[in-house]
């Protein structure tokens, strides 16, 4: 347990972490919380059916000309035919059809991945990994688990984000299906019926209801016509989403003082209801404050660089789902975002498109990443970020990188009715975005990311002078990633935030930083480097200084890397011990050649690893997370030595 003196000493650190000037909003939220004036504020009796007639001035909400032409101003339906003509039916059915009828049979889909038993129409209020439930309650505040203590909230969050709609709206216009028509419909009525407003868990978080109405807005538009859509179902998707947006604007500045995607996603509903439903008289507040949240936290969020502020690709591209939403919606309804939100999506777009694999839309597992896929729209894996990427370079008018997958560009096709432009591209050998500390070495066989900066804003791995390694589309080196934000063993919660997750050195036991509460780290560390490169190979040369309450050192690293080879030289400035930790890719089978040398195969590779300097070596395995809530194991080799240098050779054969 920590003393008295040393948590004193470390609020003003805390406060460095969540920000000076966030420490208003978020002390209020908490106490608000906490005295029950949130309860008051959120209490059900101001989202019932008096005040939404109040607040709705004219129209009648239930007829379909009514939201016809809403839809003429939302995202325009792609023909069946269009659809057909980019994604073959046999790739169709693996990625759409059987998806549907999984979660028709009760096995909903959980983070684009695995599978949760739900039964249909689902019980949203299961967590299906612990066979836990959550009650309903007079407030959310009070809503409590059923397992002490509760369990992750996300995997009972996961199935209320209604995913599911993208995929059965889809299905219906590529297969002419009424059934899933109704089957959007009853997964709709169900939710209502099943989370009366502010009394479930589903309602305690702005994010959580924004991406909710994204999706039913989109399966709503795209099923219209059937008529499945009947009158009364237009009138109680009506009612929820009045309830949505007044959810949402109650709470966002405590979306804001978080820092992150949040705000983003409440602000793009905000700013989509109120272009769309004029008829609510909060419609123009919330059409404004949408924007003006936009506006204010793209130019404070994404980086000159075109970095994103929550180091993490998978939020990266929340980001960009977020944005391609709200700027499509402005544009649809004439109401064009300011510029300064089109150059910094347009800066994250080519941010982004500088890590992505061309042969299979792989990422660096980087960050963390809790499953988040905002716009399901492409018969692609999770992993896959084409899709994003091409999507965003036809919004942001840049050109994409040609491709003979046409299943590419169905994400494109549905938020703008177009395909991508293509042009090939030029890339040098080397890429830095200074501003977030991500460094790309790019030789004609091998691509590295290493992570070398300095942070603005609060990290949330230990991961400085990190490296991921790709070969050929293969990911040698990797992070290995997040797995769940919350679990009941504490080992494996502390894992994969931790140094030994990564590909990087530590000194004995001791993190790059002092762990802060919750998912904050404290004590930051600086870092320098210098990158230069001819036609045969580059140069890498980066510092980080390590400064915390328990240990200070630096951690040279150089990197030379060529078209077949990595060479990796490190060292500590100081007589401490350390550790090298390398992340290998788990299809390898491993052999000792000699003392210091292993040679990995698989069918299509042979990888040589020479280790030079006085070192114990060890190859284990050990867990990585590619997907939120599952794990896997990989190649862990782990290195440590009490002097010198220690250098690593990785050749390609």
């Amino acid at each position: 347990m920590l003393s008295s003196i040393k948590r004193f000493r470390r609020i003003p650190k805390v406060a460095r972490c969540v920000g000076f000037e966030n420490l208003i909003p978020r002390s209020s939220y908490l106490l608000q919380k906490k005295t029950g004036i949130l309860k008051w504020k959120t209490r059900p009796l101001l989202f019932d059916l008096s005040n939404y007639r109040r607040s709705t001035c004219f129209g009648d909400v239930s007829t379909k000309a009514f939201w016809k032409s809403k839809k003429e101003r939302f995202f325009p339906t792609v023909n069946q035919q269009a659809l057909k003509e980019i994604v073959p039916e046999t790739h169709w059915e693996k990625q759409v059809t059987s998806l549907c009828n999984s979660a028709i049979d009760g096995k909903y889909n959980f983070f684009s991945r695995w599978e949760g038993e739900l039964d249909w129409p689902p019980n949203f209020k299961l967590d299906p990994v612990h066979n836990s439930t959550w009650s309903t309650a007079h407030h959310w505040t009070h809503v409590k688990c059923s397992a002490s203590p509760p369990t992750d909230i996300k995997l009972v969050w996961e199935a209320s984000r209604l995913s599911l709609a993208y995929y059965l709206s889809r299905e219906f216009v590529y297969s002419e299906n009424e059934k899933c028509a109704e089957y959007f419909w009853e997964l709709i009525e169900s939710w209502i019926d099943q989370n009366p407003v502010n009394q479930t868990i589903a309602w305690s978080c702005g994010q959580e209801v924004s991406f909710r109405t994204m999706a039913i807005l989109w399966g709503l538009f795209a099923t219209l016509d059937s008529p499945s859509t009947t009158p009364d179902r237009l009138d109680r998707v009506h009612f929820l989403i009045w309830q949505a947006g007044k959810r949402i604007a109650a709470t966002t500045d405590y979306a804001i003082s978080q820092e992150n995607n949040h705000s983003l996603s409440e602000a793009t509903v905000l700013w989509t209801i109120g272009l769309l439903f004029p008829e609510f008289k909060e419609s123009d507040t919330w059409k404004k404050l949408g924007k003006k949240i936009l506006a204010k936290e793209m130019a404070r969020q994404v980086y000159p660089d075109g970095s994103y502020v929550q180091h993490s690709f998978n939020y990266h591209r929340v980001m960009l789902d977020d944005l391609m939403w709200a700027i499509r919606i402005g544009e649809l309804n004439n109401k064009r975002l300011p510029d300064l939100i089109y150059r910094k999506f347009s800066a994250a777009t080519q941010w982004l498109g500088h890590f992505v694999d061309d042969q299979t839309g792989g990422v660096p597992n980087y960050g963390a990443n809790d499953g988040a896929n905002v716009l399901p729209l492409s018969c692609t894996d999770y992993s896959d970020y084409r899709p994003t990427l091409r999507a965003a370079e036809v919004i942001a008018g840049l050109k994409s990188e040609p491709t003979i997958d046409s299943k590419l560009n169905e994400k494109a096709l549905w938020l703008t009715g177009k395909t991508p432009d293509e042009l090939c591209k030029d890339r040098p050998n080397t890429w830095s975005a200074k501003n977030g500390g991500y460094h790309v070495l790019r030789s004609s066989q091998t691509r590295s990311m290493i992570r070398c900066g300095n942070y603005c804003d609060r990290p949330s791995h230990a991961d400085m002078l990190h490296i991921d390694l790709w070969y050929r589309g293969i990911n040698i080196l990797r992070d290995s990633g997040s797995y769940r934000y919350h679990h009941s063993d504490t080992e494996v919660k502390n894992y994969f935030p931790s140094v030994k997750a990564h590909n990087t050195a530590q000194v004995k036991e001791f993190s790059q930083m002092t762990k802060g509460p919750s998912f904050l780290w404290l004590d930051w560390p600086s870092a320098s480097y210098a990158i230069d490169s001819n036609d045969s190979e580059i140069n890498f040369k980066g510092q980080a200084h390590i400064k915390t309450e328990s240990v200070r050192y630096t951690h040279s690293r150089m990197i030379k890397q060529q078209a077949r080879s990595l060479q990796v030289s490190d060292s500590i400035d100081s007589t401490k011990e350390f550790f090298i930790y390398w992340h290998l890719n788990g299809d390898f089978h491993w052999d000792q050649t000699t003392p210091g040398q292993w040679v990995g195969n698989t069918p299509d590779l042979r990888l040589t690893i020479n280790i030079d300097g006085h070192q114990d070596a060890k190859f284990t395995k050990a867990p990585e997370s590619l997907y939120y809530g599952e794990t896997q194991d990989h190649w862990l080799l782990t290195l440590h030595t009490s002097q010198g240098v220690l250098n690593t050779h990785f050749q390609f054969d």
